[in-house]
């Protein structure tokens, strides 16, 4: 017996609205942090203020996206619940002692580390997103 055979039409309704608000948002984040990125390679070969000001900016926007994909999933019920539990937010923090040695410093080293945050995040949303549309498809 399905998982899913046992919900109302509503419930089903309902669940796949939350997963294409919620898919929205996650590719909203990863469309920014593209963005995010191309001025983090701009940032890695010496790119100054604007490059690290612009990256920064993006990964913020990112994180907001994913924070209120988050919040919608952990009200919506477990199967978004699990999803939620990989998409953490501190890869993409800014405010913090690396973000301010990113503007201060501008340290290839720095630089690198703010890059494979990105990459790290972008990859993590990608999965979230492919697990969100395989739970809507076995609906």
């Amino acid at each position: 017996m399905d998982y899913y055979s046992h919900k109302s039409e509503e419930e089903r309704e309902k669940f796949i609205i939350v997963g294409e608000t919620v898919t929205e948002l996650l590719k909203k984040a990863l469309q920014d942090l593209k963005k995010a990125k191309g001025w983090s390679k701009i940032d890695l070969i010496g790119g100054g203020w604007l490059s690290t000001s612009e990256k920064q900016k993006f990964m913020q926007r990112a994180k907001a996206y994913v924070a209120d994909a988050v919040d919608i999933m952990e009200k919506y019920g477990r199967e978004y619940k699990s999803v939620a539990y990989g998409l953490g937010t501190s890869a993409l923090e800014t405010n913090n002692s690396l973000g301010n040695a990113d503007y201060g410093s501008h340290d290839r080293y720095v630089d690198s580390v703010m890059n494979e945050r990105i990459v790290g995040a972008m990859e993590t949303i990608e999965s979230a997103i492919s697990k969100i549309e395989d739970l809507m498809a076995g609906i």
